[in-house]
């Protein structure tokens, strides 16, 4: 499909007091909202540190796929020498940062990918340069990287997607060189590594079963049926349990679980509706009155769903909600600008937008139109910040922005105005670090970033509830 963008003139206006504007219900449903823990967690302090210089010199490791284990951080780095393989770091404190195998012995790399955590146990798909690229597990200690299965012996690959773990196991698709691409679950051996159910052929599926999504006691995935058609599957592990929901859309976006609902965004012929389903064919439909031109940034809050909308009635990129019923999707307010960047911070969600008067910056929405807003002005005037990289840790949003004086850098904010604030620059001056890959792991917020004399490598700033921040002075 064909992106279109739409440049319009910049400004913001609310829509009120037509049809569609939206009641003033909260987007989160009456009642207590459960903390996400039973402490504060802070920052300690605005210092990040370098962990480690992975590959010396301006081009860097460029740390990836950063996956929070047991106490580590797992992530996937080129030293300059063995290649893309397989790291671990314990932080700010701990043993350190470290290769955990040269899967792929030498230069080559292995490239592991797909990381994905089953209890305590990493599984992740790889290329030894001897049995192709297969499903490989590990609990972060060099005998215990290994291959789980060889599904197509020998040299050729049944190249593992979409790990995820459901009840103690790991499921993902892979294709073992004789049935095609097909749902499969691995108990971490390679005797309880089997398909899950056999999907009637279709005429083709290369990418499927693709985007496997977990939502409560099942799993469901994407499927290619024919020639430019997708069908949504839901499975419950067993050949009796998997079974198809919907069929039709041309293609179909990642599906974003909103306590015992999954929406989606269907495509037909380059027109896009929100639709949704309870894991019930009766229970899965669209939800818009009609199709638009382009549906993303879809992020929940409890059993609703902020999205963003291009091309409505007047053309403008318009932020909207939906509770799952057809009345219950509607409009919430309308911009100069596509939002970008929807994240949720307890019962709001965070996004960008630029209009004229502040440029790119910092917005929030409990789903209202009155509640709606510029959340702070971070860079006043017209230039515009352009927060990017929001991403949510312990009730705090970390992300990263421009300054005129300091670059792009990492930021972190408590979820009010006054509690949003730089953290410590990391590439001097005017150069920008370009921080990216937030994710708590541990004790520490780990990130990769460039200080401008490096190329990018593994930071972490101290990060802990808030009456242990004493013991991560170094």
């Amino acid at each position: 499909m064909m992106m279109r963008w739409h440049f319009l003139p910049l400004g913001v206006a609310l829509l009120s007091g037509c049809s569609s504007a939206p009641s003033e219900a909260s987007l989160e449903e009456p009642g207590p909202v459960a903390p996400l823990g039973s402490e504060v967690w802070r920052p300690c302090g605005r210092t990040s540190y370098l962990l480690r210089d992975i590959q010396p010199g301006a081009v860097g490791s460029e740390p990836r796929e950063l996956t929070k284990g047991d106490r580590i951080l797992f992530f996937t780095a080129d030293d300059g020498v063995s290649g893309r393989e397989l790291w671990k770091s314990s932080g700010t404190g701990g043993s350190g940062t470290r290769q955990v195998r040269d899967i792929f012995p030498g230069a080559g790399s292995a490239d592991p990918a797909s990381l994905a955590m089953v209890e305590d146990t990493l599984y992740f798909s790889a290329d030894d340069g001897v049995s192709g690229r297969e499903l490989w597990r590990s609990e972060g200690t060099r005998d215990s990287t290994r291959r789980v299965a060889d599904l197509v012996t020998g040299p050729g690959s049944s190249d593992p997607q979409d790990l995820i773990e459901f009840d103690g196991r790991l499921y993902f698709s892979a294709d073992d060189g004789v049935n095609g691409r097909r749902l499969w679950t691995s108990d971490g051996t390679a005797a309880g590594t089997r398909r899950v159910a056999a999907l009637p052929d279709p005429a083709f599926e290369a990418r499927s079963p693709s985007l496997l999504t977990r939502l409560d006691d099942e799993v469901f995935f994407f499927r290619t049926a024919r020639r430019d058609v997708v069908d949504l599957w839901r499975s419950d592990g067993t050949d009796d349990g998997t079974f198809r929901l919907d069929t039709g859309p041309d293609s179909i976006r990642p599906l974003t679980p909103a306590r015992d609902l999954l929406f989606y965004v269907g495509n037909n012929e380059g027109e896009e509706n929100l639709r949704r389903t309870d894991g019930t064919p009766e229970g899965t439909f669209p939800l818009m009155s009609r199709d638009l031109t382009r549906i993303d940034e879809v992020e929940a809050v409890g059993r609703r769903v902020l999205f963003s909308v291009e091309r409505f009635a007047d053309g403008s990129p318009t932020l909207w909600r939906s509770d799952g019923t057809p009345e219950g999707t509607v409009s919430v307010a309308a911009f100069a600008s596509r939002p970008l960047h929807l994240t949720r911070l307890g019962t709001r969600v965070f996004f960008t937008v630029e209009d004229a008067a502040h440029g790119r910056e910092l917005w929030v929405s409990d789903g209202t139109a009155a509640g709606t807003h510029l959340f702070k002005d971070l860079v006043p005037g017209a230039a515009g910040s352009t927060p990017e990289e929001l991403t949510v840790v312990e009730d705090n949003l970390f992300f990263s922005a421009v300054t005129l004086a300091g670059g792009r850098e990492p930021w972190v904010s408590d979820g009010t105005p006054d509690g949003t604030r730089p953290l410590r620059e990391i590439a001097p001056g005017v150069a920008s670090s370009h921080p990216m890959g937030f994710i708590r792991s541990g004790w520490d917020v780990f990130f990769s970033a460039e200080d401008g004399s490096r190329g990018r490598e593994l930071w972490a700033l101290p990060f802990r509830p808030e009456d242990a921040c004493d013991s991560a002075a170094r």
